[in-house]
């Protein structure tokens, strides 16, 4: 019996540390990605179509200004749906109203796209050109969206899991309480693991709904940046409790009788 009694929290930290290790690592650059609005791409893809509108604002120039943009963006939308696709922790749900945001805005670019080659004036080019940008946000916007939404997923899953293993250390400490032993100290660490649980969940409650709801319109109008912020700010927030819950998940184990 102290053979079996002895390996068993050895296995569940064995565990725990590797699942733990990949959740956290999986979801920091989820968050730092959240805060970035424009790629560096963003800025210099289109750099030799924009100097030539500055020298000389033709039909031409401006054109291939349009084109280049539409084509750039249409480029990161079917990164970001890429991203969606291979993520193994945004849920199905939140990745059917992920896809149906990058495909809107793939089909009003590609409107846009068709405009831009029909139009004749420098003035209409201008206009539609414009909108690229305000009707569709995809940098400040449908990129921060995807990066959230899976970092609050991530946050998700990693609470889960440790809920999953903070089962597993009741169970360890009912175990040796039903043997005689004191196992007050790994009690009051385990409580302390779930209430880190408890506050990282609570962070991210409703706040993938909240960003998924989000327009291009509600960007412009400046309503759309302060849940975008809030979220990011929750997803760090979160991360940290969760650390600290594993951390409370170790000495929980050490403390085990």
């Amino acid at each position: 019996m102290a053979t079996t009694r002895n390996q068993t929290p050895r296995r569940i930290m064995a565990g725990t540390a590797g699942a733990l290790a990949i959740a956290v690592a999986t979801l920091i650059p989820a968050a730092a990605s959240a805060s970035t609005t424009t790629p560096a791409a963003a800025t210099t893809s289109c750099l030799a179509q924009t100097i030539a509108v500055k020298q000389s604002p033709s039909v031409d120039t401006l054109r291939a200004s349009g084109d280049c943009q539409v084509q750039l963006r249409l480029t990161t939308l079917g990164r970001l749906s890429a991203a969606v696709a291979s993520s193994t922790v945004i849920t199905a749900d939140h990745a059917a109203a992920l896809n149906a945001i990058i495909s809107g805005t793939e089909s009003s670019l590609q409107a846009l796209g068709a405009k831009i080659d029909a139009d004749t004036t420098v003035s209409d080019l201008r206009t539609d050109i414009r909108a690229i940008r305000t009707q569709n946000r995809v940098y400040t916007l449908v990129s921060r969206q995807v990066a959230l939404v899976r970092a609050d997923d991530q946050v998700d899953a990693t609470a889960a899991d440790l809920t999953a293993r903070a089962g597993q250390l009741q169970a360890a400490i009912a175990a040796g309480q039903s043997a005689g032993k004191n196992e007050s100290a790994a009690a009051a660490r385990l409580a302390a693991m779930q209430r880190f649980i408890a506050a990282a969940e609570a962070k991210g409650n409703g706040q993938a709904a909240l960003l998924l709801a989000l327009t291009p319109a509600q960007w412009d109008s400046g309503s759309a940046r302060p849940v975008l912020n809030a979220d990011n700010r929750a997803v760090v927030a979160a991360r940290r409790d969760l650390r600290i819950a594993a951390a409370r998940e170790g000495g929980t184990l050490r403390a085990l009788r």
